[in-house]
């Protein structure tokens, strides 16, 4: 006799798949969100290893619930996300007739939180699902611009104190600021130089050279290509148009700098960008790992303010801050920074750089692991 389990073993993965589908496991009951305040900052923390979401108001979790993740194959990205837009209710644009109820969007890509049926696996497109009450609950707390982690097994919220964090400038200046011009939340990027930097660095010195590579965007397009054909001919490199080693060990020669630091620093506000730079990172062949450091609205004294870190894979409860101490902000940028700074601010470190999918409309969205 063929039973459930050696049929499920030896079927296809499309009957395997239906017997999931016709039997689904079993799901653990959520936790109702409880009040919070709104001077401790909200944050979403979701784990796919365990299928489970986690809501924290500062450092006290205040809601539990399990999801549904992405099924294999269309598996959801792993990163430090916020909530761009909220929908009560929307229609998949991407999939025909699949709704959305109390959907928030984390991607222009596709990616959101919404209510959906959770048979106890990774079974949606891409998107997190969660129960429909539990759906509600978090799309009536104020989430826009609040950040929402998904990694396999996040940390929860520590509180952190250093004399080298950012501050904020003195309580009179920014409330005297926020009044006059009410700012959203300062959004800081640190990272290492990776591809899309390196080709920024280039069109910025090719630019300065002369050669013409456009408007510096990091991506290399048919101006960029030209460039940097026209400036390896120039030389007497292979012309090729393509920014290896030797050619971006060239510019940086040109450019009469014998090193670019290893590190980069980008800022944006109210999804827009603000200024970029580079700038020094000690043990740069060492990983960074993947944290977020935000600022409560109460945020301790002015010269050692708490911050809230977040690891997206467990480690030591300094892991964000020993990785932001690696980075050396020179005073006129921490100055632009401190001026700008208010409750709910955030810093996140990556070795991942600056990814696509951070664009016109977005915060920083950084993709830690993404699946094709």
């Amino acid at each position: 006799m063929l039973t459930a389990a050696t049929a499920f073993a030896a079927g296809s993965p499309s009957h395997r798949k239906r017997l999931l589908a016709a039997n689904p496991k079993p799901v653990p009951p959520f936790t109702p969100i409880q009040p919070s305040s709104t001077a401790e900052t909200l944050q979403v923390l979701i784990s796919i290893k365990q299928q489970s979401m986690q809501v924290f108001s500062g450092q006290r979790q205040i809601g539990f619930s399990p999801i549904s993740s992405g099924k294999p194959g269309k598996e959801t990205p792993h990163g430090i996300f916020s909530v761009l837009r909220k929908h009560k209710f929307r229609w998949s644009n991407l999939y025909v007739r699949e709704p959305m109820p109390f959907m928030q969007r984390l991607t222009w890509s596709g990616i959101a939180l919404h209510a959906g049926e959770l048979p106890g696996y990774p079974a949606s497109h891409g998107c997190i699902r969660m129960p429909d009450e539990f759906a509600k609950q978090l799309f009536d707390l104020e989430t826009s611009d609040r950040h929402v982690i998904i990694a396999d097994t996040p940390a929860n919220p520590v509180g952190v104190e250093h004399a080298g964090l950012l501050k904020p400038a003195s309580m009179v200046e920014t409330h005297k600021y926020a009044t006059l011009t009410p700012q959203p939340p300062l959004r800081v990027l640190l990272t290492r130089l990776t591809g899309r930097e390196k080709t920024l660095n280039a069109q910025k010195i090719l630019n300065k050279l002369g050669f013409g590579a456009g408007t510096p965007d990091g991506y290399v397009g048919r101006k960029t290509w030209r460039a940097i054909h026209n400036f390896q001919k120039s030389i007497e490199l292979p012309a090729n148009g393509v920014l290896n080693d030797a050619t971006y060990h060239a510019l940086r020669s040109s450019n009469g700098a014998e090193d670019y630091p290893e590190g980069h620093l980008y800022v944006r506000q109210g999804y827009k960008p603000l200024f970029d730079i580079a700038i020094p990172l000690k043990n740069a062949e060492q990983p960074l790992g993947a944290h977020l450091l935000t600022l409560p609205e109460e945020h301790g004294v002015r010269n050692k303010p708490q911050w809230l870190s977040v690891s997206l894979e467990h480690g030591t409860s300094r892991a964000g801050l020993d990785a932001f101490l690696r980075f050396t902000i020179p005073d006129d940028v921490r100055n632009r920074i401190e001026h700008r700074l208010g409750a709910h601010s955030s810093v996140a470190i990556s070795d991942t750089g600056l990814g696509p999918e951070t664009g016109k409309g977005t915060d920083f969205i950084v993709v830690t692991k993404h699946y094709s």
